[in-house]
């Protein structure tokens, strides 16, 4: 028997800004609560995973990390790890509050820069019944400077012009010529 992936939208404070979610109903009394990785939006980094737990009876909350997708938060696309991590702590407490969700059974579930986090979230938390880290990104500088071994110095010097104009754009307030970023 295939679930309904019916969702609806959720939002939730942390630390003064607002952050938006997807809650999918659960069957079971369990939520899993999941952000994506490192830029990724809640849209395509989440929805996939978020499936298949729904499909399986869970609950689900997947959000977006403050300056990212839908959630609040000015200036955009800034990855802030000390800012996740409360966003973490405000996502988990959200999920143990919903109606269908049994506050023991909630776990969280994060790939990449997100699963790297959730090391720290589960040492934080020990009220989560589960922690999976997906091909987590745990060592940020590590991967950074493997990462700069397969870069060209004209890619380097693009992505750093476009990410100083974005930042410019944010603290002018003039509009992102690309609404897609």
């Amino acid at each position: 028997m295939r679930m309904s992936m019916e969702r609806e939208k959720v939002r939730f404070l942390s630390g003064g800004t607002e952050c938006a979610a997807w809650h999918y109903p659960g069957t079971n009394g369990a939520c899993v609560v999941m952000a994506p990785g490192g830029g990724v939006t809640k849209e395509p980094g989440a929805d996939p995973f978020a499936a298949r737990f729904h499909a399986a009876g869970f609950g689900v909350l997947a959000f977006d990390y403050r300056r990212f997708g839908e959630s609040g938060g000015v200036p955009r696309q800034i990855l802030d790890i000390k800012e996740q991590l409360a966003d973490w702590r405000a996502a988990i407490a959200c999920a143990a509050a919903l109606p269908e969700v049994d506050p023991a059974r909630v776990a969280a579930w994060g790939f990449s820069a997100s699963g790297g986090h959730i090391f720290q979230v589960a040492a934080r938390a020990p009220q989560l019944a589960a922690a999976i880290a997906q091909t987590p990104l745990a060592d940020g500088p590590v991967a950074s400077r493997r990462a700069m071994a397969y870069q060209t110095r004209w890619g380097m010097l693009r992505l750093t012009v476009s990410e100083l104009a974005s930042t410019v754009r944010e603290f002018t307030r003039v509009p992102d010529p690309d609404p897609r970023r």
